[in-house]
């Protein structure tokens, strides 16, 4: 496992709430952070006002729609492209095709984790089946696949200029860095978590046939992007 320091990581979502906490805490330790989200103005205020609070420049920030299948794909192409390197993938929006289309630069950058963070409720089961196929897939070969839910919920907006969470946020900060650093999770995977505690999933999330359907969709998404 590379220190962190030497690590590139990518999250999504990555201009409010957990991620914007999570990057900042990243960037202290001195990673290289590549940050995704909608709003290029927004983005680019995020990725300054962690460089300033940690004084680490090596926070990247990245505008794209993840519900767009051509801009998903254009991002893993600008990353691969201009990193050739990618040991965590955070992802807090659906992860499917963006994943997917990184896979060969997490393998290449193995040891490499993929952490998936999960709202409450039923949005999060395909996310979790999604998690549990990957695992599977990717059973051996350096990369990790989990999925988290935050032990708390987090606002979706911070009071200007700060950056520093209230204690329920910073459970859910710290649940999430764990997935991310902990030497001891280097090499578990196909897990769900609630916080800092592997959790059971919901009894859906093991149904085969709906994994089964789910799994076809990254083949039938990466088809309609490069058929344009």
């Amino acid at each position: 496992m590379r220190r962190l320091e030497d690590q590139t990581i990518l999250i999504s979502g990555a201009t409010d709430g957990l991620g914007t906490l999570v990057a900042a805490e990243l960037a202290a330790y001195g990673a290289t952070l590549l940050l995704q989200g909608l709003d290029d103005r927004e983005g680019a205020d995020t990725a300054r006002q962690i460089q300033r609070r940690t004084g680490n420049t090596r926070v990247h920030w990245y505008r794209a729609d993840l519900s767009s299948l051509r801009e998903t794909a254009d991002l893993a192409g600008r990353i691969a492209g201009e990193h050739g390197q990618l040991d965590v993938l955070v992802n807090h929006l659906p992860p499917c095709l963006l994943t997917r289309k990184l896979l060969p630069v997490l393998l290449q950058s193995a040891p490499a984790r993929v952490v998936n963070v999960a709202c409450a409720g039923q949005a999060a089961i395909p996310l979790i089946m999604f998690t549990f196929d990957l695992a599977d897939e990717l059973a051996g070969s350096g990369v990790t696949v989990n999925c988290l839910r935050p032990a708390a919920s987090v606002p979706a907006e911070m009071p200007d200029g700060q950056i520093q969470p209230h204690s329920s946020v910073q459970e859910g900060v710290r649940a999430t860095m764990r997935l991310i650093v902990s030497p001891a999770l280097e090499r578990v995977s196909g897990r769900y978590f609630e916080g800092l505690e592997q959790a059971a999933a919901s009894g859906q999330a093991w149904d085969e046939n709906a994994r089964h359907r789910l799994g076809e969709l990254p083949g039938r998404l990466t088809g309609l992007v490069t058929s344009r």
